[in-house]
């Protein structure tokens, strides 16, 4: 059991916030394939989509993060989940703004 606890350790020493936050945008983008961009898109501008365009709507990390959780997918998005797919979105709308959309 310590050998499994150092091991972990050990692997987790060279991860800075850049790497977790890189880990986070990946499976923020993930969840939204699956579960958002049937309905929404994320291109900075409105595309008929049925649940609108995420990046226009301007919203926090915190509120963005609530909204998923209420949105109807099955199966429904769990806190992190929730959060890795806020902070995605919110990636892309600075991302978008960086180059003056």
């Amino acid at each position: 059991m310590i050998a499994v606890v150092t091991a972990f350790a050990t692997v987790g020493v060279g991860c800075g916030r850049t790497g977790h936050a890189a880990g986070m945008r990946s499976h923020g983008r993930e969840i939204f394939a699956q579960s958002c961009a049937a309905c929404h898109t994320l291109a900075g501008r409105e595309s008929g989509a049925v649940g609108g365009d995420l990046v226009n709507v301007h919203l926090g990390v915190a509120d963005l993060a609530s909204f998923a959780k209420v949105m109807p997918v099955r199966p429904a998005l769990s806190e992190p989940d929730a959060l890795a797919v806020a902070k995605y979105i919110a990636s892309v709308d600075r991302s978008l703004r960086g180059r003056g959309r």
